[in-house]
């Protein structure tokens, strides 16, 4: 009986022995990945435009998570990005600015108004038209594609958020005999 004994307290110590090291070198899962709050595409008001004229670029923003969200539309939550065959067109002073391009000449950086919200219902969306002869000039004819990225701030606990990419549209900007020939 001793020895049964004896045997029982050992397989007991044993086992408890091996429970308290798993528990003790297990890691911790990682939780699971949460996908983006917001999806993001965009689209333009018209595909050829007049040289000169500002391209209008329409990104809509529809919440795809489980609850209501605030999304701001301050300018650092946004990056507008055109490109050319031949590179892109000439960047403005705001574009420059917003990138951290300070050149000689340029006035001081504007303040932004971040405490612009949007209350987002889950399944909602909205509409932001942004005006892209504020970043680039495009006084020149030439065929372009453009894209932006959206800061879904709701994603980060530490403020920096993920940034989202639309999909890529195309426009050409054209000269004026080439505007009134596409539109015949």
């Amino acid at each position: 009986m001793n020895a049964f004994r004896t045997l029982v307290l050992s397989m007991t110590s044993i086992a408890a022995f091996a429970a308290l090291s798993i528990y003790l070198h297990a890691q911790t899962a990682a939780p699971p990945s949460q996908g983006p709050s917001i999806s993001v595409s965009l689209a333009l008001a018209k595909d050829h435009v007049p040289a000169g004229e500002s391209p209008q670029a329409v990104v809509t923003m529809k919440n795809i998570s489980q609850e209501t969200k605030c999304f701001r539309t301050a300018d650092s939550l946004y990056r507008v990005h055109v490109e050319g065959k031949n590179g892109g067109p000439p960047e403005t002073e705001l574009q420059r600015k917003r990138q951290g391009e300070v050149r000689p000449g340029n006035g001081p950086a504007s303040e932004e108004d971040s405490s612009r919200c949007m209350n987002i219902a889950p399944g909602d969306w909205f509409h932001l038209t942004y005006d892209l002869g504020m970043f680039y000039d495009f006084r020149k004819p030439g065929a372009y594609t453009v894209y932006l990225e959206i800061l879904d701030e709701s994603k980060d606990k530490l403020g920096s958020g993920v940034w989202l990419r639309t999909n890529t549209a195309q426009f050409e900007v054209q000269a004026p005999a080439e505007v009134q020939a596409t539109a015949k």
